[in-house]
């Protein structure tokens, strides 16, 4: 009896979306280990400010990685680079796990992202309005600047979270 292949992984190098898989989980956990490191700080935090540090913890942790290979991979996929990480980093690591899980057949189930694209809808907004908060306007096009600290940095007494 022959064996019956899943329609979803046909074409597609599986042994490197497995590799893809488990380095992103991986990852993931690490992100996670790292944020529990902070627990205690996270937790004397007013609970308006914990998700936004939580996200900024996991962009630290992510960026000690050296990503370009594993960009590239997912590129070639067709699949986030991560390279826009920062308002969301666990929703957009998520949304790429639940995809090459999908392709792979390893997740029978299809992709959904809503829930993940509404967090990412409104933590990019708040990521905004922070980075604004803290840095104040973007400077204007063309705007010369000595350095990119000098253009956008707000004195901290004019600082409002």
């Amino acid at each position: 009896m022959a064996a019956t292949r899943n329609h979803r992984s046909e074409g597609w190098d599986l042994p490197s979306i497995g590799k893809l898989i488990e380095e992103l989980g991986t990852i993931r956990s690490e992100l996670e280990a790292f944020e529990a490191a902070f627990a205690p700080r996270l937790a004397a935090l007013d609970a308006s400010q914990r998700r936004s540090a939580s996200n900024l913890l996991h962009y630290v942790a992510l960026r000690r990685y050296d990503l370009r290979e594993l960009q590239a991979a997912l590129a070639g996929l067709g699949l986030s680079s991560l390279g826009r990480a920062e308002a969301h980093v666990l929703a957009n690591l998520d949304a790429v796990l639940r995809i090459l899980r999908y392709l792979s057949g390893r997740d029978m189930t299809k992709p959904d992202q809503s829930a993940a694209a509404t967090d990412y809808a409104s933590d990019v907004s708040l990521l905004e309005a922070r980075t604004q908060a803290l840095l104040g306007p973007e400077p204007r096009q063309g705007a010369a600047c000595a350095s990119w600290s000098r253009c956008r940095l707000k004195p901290p007494s004019t600082i409002r979270l």
